[in-house]
C-alpha cells in the first residue's frame, strides 16, 4: 500500500423491531455461529440501554481510557523517539483516536466480541497522514465461512471485503480472532437481561391490575333482572373520583388480591442486576456499596484488576498492529517504528503509615543530646 486509501464509505441504517424472547436469543446465537452478526448486534444495542449495564459498563471502559497513557517506543534509531513525540507532544494520538470513538470500539469488542472501525485518512496541520477512527455498527458485518473472510454491507458500495490490519479497516477482537462473537459477553448477559425485562414488564402489569380493583355490585334478594343489569351498567360507567348512591338494598365492593405475589419481581430484578455487574466488572461492589468509601470510586476498586490489565493489553495490541503501524509507515517510512500505547494499570500505592513518634518526651533531654553531639571533641 503506497499511500493511504482516502476513499470513505457510508454506513447503513435501520433495525428490526424485536420483542425479545428466549427463542430470539437462540436465533441470535445460531445466526452468529453462521457468521451473521445482525441479530446479535441488535441485542447488544438493547443490552447497552439497560439501566444496570449503562451504569456499570462505563466504569470498565471509561475507567481504562481515563488512566495515564504513555507510548513505548519501538524499532531502532533516532526516528523511534520522533514517532513517540509526534503522538504525545504533537497530539497526533488524539486526532487518531478520539475518546468517544475509542470507547465505542472497546464497548463493541467487549460485548459482541467484535468491534468494527473505518480508518478515515486525513492530513493534519504538520503534513502528517492521520488515520482517524470511525466506529461502525457491526450489524452490517458478517463472516463468510466458505472463503474465511469478513464482508461488510455498505449503504453506497454494496458488499465489500474487510481485511483487518490492511490500512483501511480495524476489526477489534479482544477475545481472539477465532469465532470472536462466541466469546463476547452478550451471550452470558442476555439471559439475565431478559429475566430482568420480563420481571419489569410483569411487575408493571401486576401493578396495573392491582391498582384498579374490580367493582362488584351486590343486589338484594328478589331483585329484578332489569334492575341488576342497570346497576351493572352504572358501575361500568363510573369514572375516577366519582361518587355513586346505589338503589336501596344494592351495595358495591372492591375485589382485590391479598397475596403478596409482587415480592418476586424486585427479587428477580435484584438478582439480575447483581449478575450483570459481576459479568461486566468482575464484582458487585460498585452498585451495592452502602457506606462512604473513596476507594470504591477508583477503577481498581470498581473493576477487577485482571480485567483492567486484559483490556489495556488487548486494545494496545489492536491499535498498534492495525492503526499505528500504518501511521508510522506513511509518516516515517517504517511500520516497525509504531509505538505501543501503554495505559498505567498498576494499582495505586497504599497510603503511607504515619511515622512513629520518638521515645523522648522531655525537651531538656533532647537539648542535652544535641549539645553533647556538638561540643564533645570525641565526636
Amino acid at each position: 500500500m503506497a499511500r493511504p486509501e482516502r476513499k470513505t464509505y457510508r454506513e447503513g441504517w435501520g433495525r428490526r423491531l424485536v420483542d425479545w424472547t428466549n427463542a430470539d436469543l437462540k436465533t441470535a446465537r445460531y445466526l452468529a455461529d453462521g457468521g451473521t452478526l445482525s441479530y446479535a448486534a441488535e441485542l447488544v444495542d438493547e443490552l447497552r440501554a439497560d439501566s444496570r449495564v449503562a451504569g456499570v459498563l462505563p466504569q470498565r471502559v471509561n475507567g481504562l481510557l481515563g488512566l495515564q497513557l504513555t507510548f513505548e517506543a519501538s524499532g531502532d534509531g533516532r526516528r523511534r523517539g520522533r514517532a513517540v513525540r509526534a503522538l504525545e507532544a504533537d497530539e497526533d494520538w488524539w486526532q487518531i483516536a478520539p475518546e468517544h470513538e475509542l470507547a465505542d470500539l472497546q464497548t463493541w469488542g467487549l460485548l459482541l466480541g467484535v468491534g468494527l472501525a473505518e480508518l478515515v485518512w486525513t492530513t493534519n496541520e504538520r503534513g502528517r497522514a492521520i488515520p482517524r477512527l470511525k466506529v461502525w455498527d457491526p450489524r452490517w458485518l458478517r463472516y463468510e465461512w466458505t472463503t474465511r473472510r469478513w464482508l461488510l454491507r455498505t449503504d453506497d458500495q454494496g458488499d465489500i471485503e474487510i481485511v483487518p490490519g490492511g490500512g483501511k479497516w480495524v476489526i477489534y477482537t479482544p477475545y481472539g480472532a477465532s469465532r470472536p462473537w462466541a466469546k463476547g459477553l452478550w451471550r452470558a448477559l442476555a439471559r439475565w437481561w431478559l429475566l430482568k425485562t420480563f420481571a419489569l414488564d410483569d411487575w408493571a402489569r401486576h401493578g396495573e391490575m392491582h391498582g384498579s380493583p374490580i367493582r362488584v355490585g351486590l343486589a338484594p334478594e328478589g331483585s329484578q333482572p332489569e334492575d341488576r343489569e342497570k346497576f351493572a351498567a352504572d358501575l361500568a360507567e363510573i369514572g375516577r373520583d366519582t361518587s355513586i348512591v346505589p338503589p336501596p338494598g344494592y351495595t358495591m365492593e372492591l375485589l382485590e388480591a391479598e397475596a403478596k405475589t409482587w415480592e418476586q419481581f424486585p427479587k428477580q430484578i435484584e438478582t439480575a442486576n447483581a449478575e450483570l455487574s459481576i459479568l461486566l466488572v468482575g464484582q458487585n461492589l460498585t452498585s451495592e456499596v452502602t457506606g462512604g468509601s473513596f476507594a470504591a470510586a477508583k477503577i481498581h476498586e470498581n473493576v477487577r484488576d485482571d480485567l483492567v490489565r486484559f483490556d489495556a493489553e488487548a486494545l494496545a495490541t489492536c491499535l498498534n498492529e492495525q492503526v499505528l503501524r500504518w501511521w508510522a509507515e506513511f509518516n516515517f517510512g517504517d511500520a516497525r517504528l509504531a509505538p505501543w500505547p501503554n495505559w498505567d494499570t498498576a494499582p495505586p500505592a497504599p497510603p503511607m503509615a504515619p511515622s512513629a513518634p520518638t521515645n523522648s518526651t522531655d525537651p531538656a533531654e533532647d537539648a542535652e543530646d544535641e549539645d553533647t553531639n556538638d561540643d564533645d571533641p570525641s565526636t
